[in-house]
C-alpha cells in the first residue's frame, strides 16, 4: 500500500505560523511596489525582486527533479455517472502516481476555505495509489453559475487574504497534505498584483516543505493575471500544471477535439517562453471523453449538449476508441454521436513530442483519476511499457 507521509505537527517541527496580518500587509506592499501598476504594466525597477528571491532561497530546494506524475481525485467521483469509481481505482497498482490531489476545497463567500468532504473509500484510494497527498483549492465549478460564484469568492480572497491563508494552513496541518495546488480559474490582468500578494502570504505561512503548484490555462491570452517572474521565486521547487485540454465543448457550435497534439504543443511552447523554465511545467491530459450529442463527425454541428464519460468507462463497455493516423487525437462513436477522446497512445505521442520540443518538463498530470485506467496512468510515465 502506498504510504502517505503525515506532516509533522508545529511542535515537532519547531515551526510557528507568522502573524498573518503583518505577512499579508507586507505582501501587498511588496507586490504593488515590484509588479507595476494596477493595469499589470511592469515598473521600471523591481524593488521586490530581492525580497522574493530571499523568500525563495529560504523555502525552496533545487528544481532539478525527475518528471513527476500527478492525478486529480474528485471527492464527488462516485456521485458522477460514467466517470469512474473509487472501487475501480482501488484496483490500480500501489503508488501509481507520485501525487494525488484531493479536489476541491473551495473559497467561500467570507473569503475563507470550505474543505472537501472526503469519504473513507476516497481516503483508501489516496493511500493506495499515491506516494504523496495534495490539496486542490478552487476548480472551475460544475457549471457557469457556480464558476461565476467562485470567481466572486476569489475576488473576496484577494481583497483580504488573511482568512484563506489561515484556512489553507489549518487544512494542511489537519489533513497531512504535502502539496497545495491553487486552481483559481483565472485571475484577471487587473488582479495580478493582488494574486501575487496572496501567493506571497501563502508561501510565507505554509511549512517550508509544503510544495505549492498552480493550475494555469493553456489558451493564449488567458494568463495575463500571472506574474511569472515573481511567482517562480515564490513557488520555488513547486510548479505549474498546464491545463492543456477543454479546447472544445458545449460552448463551441461544432464538435471538436477536447485536445489535439498541435494545439497542445503550440501552447506549451508559448508557456515555456512566458515562464522561462520548462522544468517548472507539468503537462496535463484529460481522461474524460466528450460526447457531442447529435454530431455525426468532427467539425459538424451538435445539439448544444455534451456528456463527459471516463476513458476507462468506455473501454470497460467495449467501445472502440480510434486514434487518428498522426496520433494527434482520438475519437469514438457513442449512440451515433461523435465523441472526442485522448487515448493512452496519443498521450505517449504528445509526451514524446513535448520532450523533444521543449526539453525536460516537470511532469505530467491527468484530470481526473476516475477516467484513467492502468494503461492511461502508465502512459504518463515516459519510457514505461
Amino acid at each position: 500500500m502506498g504510504k502517505i507521509t503525515t506532516l509533522q505537527s508545529k511542535a515537532e517541527r519547531g515551526w510557528q505560523l507568522p502573524a498573518l496580518g503583518a505577512v499579508v500587509g507586507a505582501a501587498v506592499f511588496l507586490a504593488l511596489a515590484g509588479c507595476g501598476d494596477r493595469s499589470g504594466n511592469k515598473a521600471d525597477s523591481d524593488p521586490a525582486a530581492t525580497t522574493y528571491a530571499t523568500l525563495g532561497q529560504a523555502s525552496t530546494v533545487k528544481t532539478e527533479v525527475p518528471s513527476q506524475t500527478t492525478a486529480y481525485l474528485p471527492t464527488w467521483l462516485n456521485e458522477e455517472v460514467r466517470q469512474g469509481s473509487y472501487a475501480d481505482l482501488l484496483g490500480l497498482p500501489d503508488d501509481t502516481y507520485d501525487t494525488v490531489i484531493v479536489s476541491f476545497a473551495v473559497p467561500n463567500a467570507e473569503g475563507g476555505l470550505d474543505k472537501p468532504e472526503i469519504s473513507q473509500q476516497a481516503t483508501e484510494v489516496v493511500d493506495k495509489i499515491a506516494k504523496k497527498k495534495g490539496l486542490g483549492v478552487g476548480g472551475y465549478g460544475k457549471d457557469e453559475a457556480e464558476h461565476k460564484k467562485l470567481k466572486a469568492h476569489w475576488a473576496r480572497v484577494l481583497d483580504a487574504p488573511e482568512r484563506m491563508v489561515q484556512d489553507i494552513v489549518n487544512a494542511v496541518n489537519e489533513g497531512g497534505y504535502e502539496t497545495v495546488d491553487i486552481d483559481f480559474e483565472y485571475p484577471a490582468a487587473e488582479q495580478k498584483n493582488q494574486f501575487t500578494a496572496f501567493m506571497f502570504a501563502l508561501r510565507s505561512a505554509l511549512p517550508t516543505d509544503t510544495v505549492i503548484t498552480l493550475a494555469i490555462p493553456a489558451f493564449d491570452g488567458s494568463r495575463a493575471g500571472y506574474d511569472f517572474k515573481a511567482l517562480n521565486r515564490l513557488i520555488g521547487n513547486g510548479g505549474y500544471h498546464l491545463m492543456s485540454y477543454d479546447y472544445s465543448g458545449s460552448w463551441t457550435p461544432k464538435a471538436g477535439d477536447v485536445a489535439n497534439a498541435e494545439d497542445v504543443l503550440n501552447n506549451l511552447a508559448t508557456v515555456i517562453d512566458e515562464i522561462g523554465d520548462s522544468k517548472k511545467i507539468s503537462l496535463g491530459f484529460n481522461s474524460i471523453c466528450r460526447v457531442f450529442k447529435g454530431a455525426t463527425s468532427k467539425g459538424s454541428y451538435h445539439a448544444g449538449r455534451t456528456e463527459d464519460i471516463g476513458y476507462s468507462e468506455l473501454i470497460k463497455a467495449g467501445v472502440k476508441v480510434i486514434d487518428d493516423p498522426n496520433l494527434g487525437s482520438s475519437y469514438a462513436k457513442i449512440n451515433k454521436s461523435w465523441t472526442s477522446c485522448t487515448s493512452p497512445n496519443v498521450v505517449r505521442a504528445v509526451i514524446d513530442q513535448a520532450l523533444n520540443q521543449g526539453g525536460q518538463l516537470g511532469g505530467f498530470f491527468v484530470w481526473h483519476a476516475g477516467g484513467a485506467n492502468a494503461e492511461f496512468a502508465s502512459a504518463l510515465k515516459p519510457g514505461d511499457d
